[in-house]
């Protein structure tokens, strides 16, 4: 078998992780640290207010399309959810 990047080896972890049961009832609020380690960030109320009116605006403006707002995002830190 052949050298595996730290980023693959990321991506390997985080979709092992994605197919497990034990995860899934946690609502999207997994991350990993650039070690592969499990962080979680609690989101407050206010937070999730922001995410629904920034998630309307988008829809509105993709009426073809989907808005998401929460999704993961690769860095050479870890998989983390942006902040908002």
């Amino acid at each position: 078998m052949g050298h595996v990047t730290p980023h693959e080896a990321l991506a390997l972890r985080w979709a092992e992780l994605c197919n497990d049961p034990r995860w899934h009832d946690l609502g999207g609020k997994l991350e990993l640290n650039g070690m592969g380690v499990i962080e979680m960030s609690p989101a407050s109320n206010r937070h999730g207010i922001r995410q629904l009116l920034i998630g309307r605006a988008l829809a509105d403006q993709l009426p073809e399309g989907t808005a998401l707002v929460e999704g993961p995002v690769f860095t050479r830190d870890g998989v983390q959810m942006p902040a908002g």
